[in-house]
């Protein structure tokens, strides 16, 4: 990793999956702790969690100049991802570079404004005297077959660019260049290929330039083309691009392929009856949009309040910010859970929703368990109609989620059977308002016909939807 500067902050992250499953770690207590190379000096971090099992350190600055390392570590069946890290500090210290710049300004630098004189008097000596005629050494330099060598490294495979080194009046031209490129690569009838003229010889912007003609055979030996007919010919030092068909294809929609958009157009409105109503009426976009969101007027009202679009785009924005997630959020799994016959309330594992920003719109409730045990040597069920409750664990009060019914897990006399899921039809919103905190679960005045009737590997889940 890069420096830092001396007590200048470091901050390290890291990613903590479920090492079983993959999934991200949540609420999970990790340490952070900066270790010193030279010395084994250990320094504890203090971590934070960002949520989606990212989990930050913050908090460190290195005393003095050296290596550092990170070491993360985490208690239970987790992984965590990129634990250690090794950086430097002590590089690029203001108070070096400061230093530095003083001892420049005292010592280093001579006599600038004597050096500027001399300097002066040199350049006017070079203009009077040494610099040759800048003109006349560029048009030198500047050279047809110079260009045209420049254009040969830029060629790729869906265009060539090159500078007409002869030509045959009439159809064929050869660009030096482009010779060696494999025979038949352009005289192709099922792709054809094209000679573009970019740009006429000396800079005219007389025929041929900007016409197009199919490529109709080239010899790979020595680069020469030969095309369909130019208006005028082509000529030696002609700039020209030997393309792929896409360009005569672009320039047929320009000429013929396009529809007249103004009659399409119309037709459109003439299907939408109402909008088109709605444009002639003044040509007034708010009542196009009302037509369109079905606003009834509110729309329209923002814009006579001072014709302003951005009331238009406000109203639609609020319409379309809220496109909610729906996720399930599940408690730990307890092992077995007994119903009895005292008729009290049966304590259920606890849903601890996760660090989330968001605003939670709905939440319905369930319970599954893997397997429903009747220890009892006659039919057991539950008595009486029963209800799951839920309500945050800190306060609050507990709210019917899942309606049970009487006989409800009804079992034959000392009998183990598969499991069950059981999803509440009840909005409790109201109750799991806000993520980042605990939801405990009760079966209220819990009663079963016999002892006892078991619930085994049991879990809770809440069905949240947010935005």
């Amino acid at each position: 990793m890069g420096d830092i500067k001396v007590a200048e902050t470091f901050i390290d992250c890291v990613f903590i999956t479920d090492t079983a499953t993959g999934a991200p770690a949540l609420l999970l207590a990790p340490t952070c702790t900066f270790v010193k190379a030279t010395d084994n000096t250990r320094t504890a971090g203090t971590v934070a969690e960002l949520g989606s099992g990212w989990y930050k350190c913050t908090d460190f600055a290195s005393d003095a100049a050296g290596t550092w390392l990170t070491e993360w570590a985490v208690a239970g069946a987790n992984t965590i991802h990129y634990p250690y890290k090794e950086f430097k500090a002590g590089g690029g210290q203001t108070a070096d570079i400061a230093t530095t710049v003083a001892n420049i300004h005292d010592t280093d630098l001579p006599d600038v404004h004597t050096d500027v004189d001399n300097v002066h008097t040199d350049v006017a000596h070079i203009h009077d005297t040494d610099l040759p005629d800048l003109h006349t050494d560029v048009g030198t330099c500047i050279t047809a077959s110079g260009t045209a060598a420049a254009y040969a490294i830029v060629n790729s495979g869906l265009g060539f660019r090159g500078i007409v080194t002869a030509a045959v009046a009439g159809v064929s031209f050869t660009i030096a260049t482009l010779a060696g490129l494999g025979a038949g690569i352009f005289a192709d009838a099922t792709s054809p290929w094209y000679a573009y003229v970019l740009r006429s010889n000396g800079g005219v912007s007389g025929a041929p330039q900007g016409e197009y003609r199919q490529v109709l055979t080239y010899v790979t030996a020595t680069g020469l083309f030969t095309t369909n007919a130019f208006s005028v010919a082509v000529a030696v030092n002609d700039d020209v691009i030997i393309t792929s068909n896409i360009l005569p294809i672009i320039r047929d929609i320009h000429d013929t392929d396009l529809p007249l958009v103004k009659t399409d157009t119309a037709a459109i409105l003439v299907d939408t009856n109402e909008l088109q109503t709605d444009l002639h009426d003044g040509g007034r976009l708010d009542l196009l949009i009302d037509s369109i969101l079905g606003d009834s007027g509110e729309l329209q009202t923002d814009w006579v309040n001072g014709g302003r679009l951005d009331l238009l785009i406000d109203a639609i924005k609020a319409r379309t910010d809220h496109h909610e997630i729906t996720k399930a959020f599940f408690s730990a799994t307890d092992d077995i859970i007994t119903c009895n016959t005292d008729s009290s309330d049966l304590t259920l594992p606890s849903v601890v929703l996760p660090n989330i920003t968001g605003t939670i719109t709905h939440v319905y409730a369930g319970i599954k368990f893997r397997m429903i045990e009747n220890t009892n040597a006659a039919t057991n069920g539950l008595n009486g109609a029963q209800d799951v409750q839920v309500k945050e664990s800190a306060a609050g009060a507990y709210v019917d989620a899942i309606n049970l019914v009487d006989n409800q897990w009804l079992l034959a006399a000392s009998t183990r059977e598969g499991g069950d899921v059981d999803i509440g039809s009840i909005d409790v919103v109201a109750q799991v308002a806000a993520f980042n905190k605990t939801y405990a679960f009760i079966i209220d005045n819990n009663d079963v016909d016999q002892a006892n009737l078991n619930l085994c590997d049991v879990q809770t889940f809440l069905i949240v939807s947010y935005y």
